[in-house]
């Protein structure tokens, strides 16, 4: 029988790991996991997961996307003097523009590729991995239970699975072409799925530039005091009107700012905005 190599150790005190197996032929790693799987009765499954039952990022990563883009001005960055664009050369600007083409993606006709999500013994919690922007996404603006490729790690069986259908690695990666990524953790071998890859790139460049445009005409009216745009307020000939209601919460902020940048209207209990 296949071992996981002996350098893949777990530390207790982490929660979460992402470090995948290197060096071995993907056709032997797939070996490797179905011969783990069958020791402890696990497996893949498809379909719809209750949104309520998975772990989300906290509020402040999100809105830590808008910091890092607003705050370092790299709306200003000219995206065509960065190295090359397949590299992942500039966090602080990526993050904002994956997020926003993801939530336009989302907006208009939902997300085609199951998320990746497995049940973590440790914390006890139902982790979606990878798929940080898409977790971020979902989290603000989905409703309703989620499509999902579900790992249940350790053998975990629940009602709520009687939604799900088992499936192959075979028949997923027929369906659904993408890289694995292989985790060594929990005494088995945690999948990670990575889905169209390749248009990922063209979604950053193509809201980066997006959002320059945007910017360049933006004029705000508003009385409100805004963490991001505030250099955009300009009560002469507005393209875009915000009134607050009460105090504003910053993830509330950051929902909003996502509508304006994408020139949508959008309300809630503690402002509103309208796009011209």
């Amino acid at each position: 029988m296949l071992k996981i190599p002996s350098q893949y150790t777990v530390d207790p005190e982490r929660e979460y790991l992402t470090e995948t197996l290197q060096g071995i032929e993907d056709h032997l790693v797939c070996r490797m996991a179905e011969q783990t799987w069958k020791e402890f009765n696990e497996g893949l499954y498809i379909g719809k997961v209750p949104k309520g039952l998975l772990t989300f990022n906290c509020d402040s990563e999100i809105t830590g996307l808008a910091d890092l883009y607003f705050f370092k001005e790299k709306y200003k960055q000219d995206i065509y003097d960065l190295p090359a664009i397949d590299q992942q050369y500039d966090h602080d600007m990526e993050l904002f523009c994956k997020f926003l083409w993801l939530f336009n993606e989302h907006r208009t006709k939902g997300f085609n590729n199951p998320i990746g999500v497995h049940l973590n013994p440790r914390s006890k919690q139902f982790v979606i991995h990878p798929g940080g922007c898409r977790n971020k996404v979902l989290k603000l603006f989905h409703k309703g239970p989620i499509y999902a490729i579900f790992f249940n790690t350790k053998g975990y069986q629940a009602d709520w699975m009687n939604m799900l259908k088992p499936i192959s690695i075979d028949d997923f990666r027929e369906k659904h072409p993408c890289i694995i990524g292989w985790v060594p953790d929990h005494g088995t071998l945690i999948p990670h799925f990575l889905v169209q890859v390749e248009i990922i790139k063209h979604g950053i460049v193509k809201w980066h530039l997006k959002i320059q445009k945007r910017l360049e005409n933006l004029r705000i009216a508003t009385d409100m005091d805004m963490r991001w745009t505030n250099p955009w307020i300009n009560n002469k000939k507005p393209n875009a009107i915000i009134k607050q209601k009460a105090e504003v919460p910053e993830v509330n902020e950051f929902k909003g700012l996502v509508h304006l940048i994408s020139e949508l209207d959008y309300e809630d209990e503690y402002w509103s905005i309208k796009c011209s």
